[in-house]
């Protein structure tokens, strides 16, 4: 009776608790978005000693602070999507003018039928490397559309002057490399997927840089619906996950990337360890679907969602576990702290206490064998006071 009574209580509690940031309405996606020195990069994946700020990019757009890195250039690529007819892409710095011709047509967003691969009827790419300036700086993509009016599609900014050393500072914190991999299958029974880290300062937010996710416009499963949670921590996992998690949000997912998983608190929370749990609600829903150009006729198909794999392993078992393979993922931590993450406190083993409860039967020859002793101790009084 007691655990169904918790069980109702903690359900209860179950309110979301912050607000997800994300662009899925403007169809924007980064392939990525780095800080760099080289002139043209020839890759989307940023090199060992350039600043990645693709999760960034992709959920609030504010990529941080560069102040004293060194960096000369930003590199974003990726595409654009509206379902609103547009025609080109242009960039604009700080509220200048509109540099227009960033717009690259690319068949590849299109399958073998004619079909967005993107989900969106206009699409297209964008690859650009702007001068990294002082100050605080502003870039925004915008779209021109068909009937000659603009549109911002994205606002990006970052800051490249002294920060005041009164005022905490948070960016990403990465787990894992730049280079992410297709390899964490959430699906099926194996539902939902969940890392354990301990932070040495506050942090603002987390996420994953990138994901893939199932899509019913693709006919390669229903839209994945999916929960994030992060608890705090509390004597073991086991315990921890049936508790209340501290953030909660469920979210509807419209393919690879959409909405960005780029999640951001209105307050920081303070250092500690957590457990961040991905689960997908909808794993045993099925649709019979057809792709084009793969299935000859429509197949039973369930929905999916991919978190990216390291492609080093595990950086650090002592500091970060996982209930699947490693997945990359980040914490948007405070600045300033030499090592942000620190090592994993051990599972504590919850106590038994059933055997110290009494069953039913127990529990009235207890009452019984009390109401006795009372009722003697009432007799031994009367008797005493009768003989005074």
């Amino acid at each position: 009776m007691k655990k169904v009574l918790a069980v109702v209580i903690t359900l209860a509690m179950l309110v979301p608790m912050f607000a997800m940031i994300s662009n899925a309405a403007n169809g924007v996606c980064f392939d990525g978005a780095f800080f760099t020195n080289d002139a043209a990069p020839g890759t989307h994946v940023p090199g060992e000693n350039d600043k990645n700020v693709q999760a960034e990019a992709g959920g609030t757009g504010d990529l941080g602070s560069v102040y004293g890195l060194g960096y000369k250039y930003f590199h974003a690529q990726g595409w654009i999507g509206d379902s609103d007819e547009y025609t080109d892409i242009g960039i604009a710095i700080n509220g200048g003018a509109i540099e227009w011709g960033k717009g690259i047509e690319d068949k590849n967003l299109w399958d073998e039928a004619g079909k967005s691969r993107t989900g969106f009827a206009y699409n297209f790419r964008y690859n650009i490397n702007l001068e990294v300036l002082e100050g605080k700086v502003t870039i925004e993509l915008y779209e021109k559309m068909a009937d000659g009016s603009e549109k911002v599609a994205k606002t990006l900014s970052y800051t490249n002057e002294a920060a005041d050393p009164n005022v905490k500072t948070y960016s990403n914190k990465a787990i894992g490399g730049a280079d992410n991999n297709i390899g964490v299958w959430i699906k099926g029974e194996n539902n939902y997927a969940t890392i354990k880290f301990t932070t040495a300062g506050g942090f603002t937010g987390f996420g994953v840089p990138i994901y893939w996710a199932s899509n019913k416009d693709q006919a390669n499963g229903p839209f994945a619906q999916y929960k994030v949670e992060l608890f705090k921590f509390d004597e073991n996992t086991e315990k921890t996950l049936a508790g209340t998690p501290v953030k909660s949000a469920d979210i509807q997912g419209e393919g690879d990337n959409k909405p960005a998983l780029s999640i951001n608190f209105d307050e920081a929370l303070e250092a500690g360890t957590y457990i961040a749990r991905f689960t997908l609600v909808n794993y045993d829903q099925t649709e019979m679907l057809q792709q084009a150009g793969v299935d000859d006729e429509p197949k039973e198909k369930a929905p999916y969602l991919v978190l990216p794999k390291m492609n080093n392993g595990n950086p650090d078992a002592t500091k970060f576990e996982f209930n699947v393979e490693p997945f990359n993922f980040f914490v948007v931590g405070e600045d300033g702290i030499d090592d942000f993450y620190a090592a994993n406190p051990e599972d504590v083993a919850t106590p038994d206490t059933h055997e110290d409860q009494p069953q039913t039967g127990d529990m009235t020859v207890a009452m019984f064998a009390v109401i006795a002793v009372l009722a003697l101790g009432a007799v031994v009084v009367f008797s005493k006071k009768r003989a005074f």
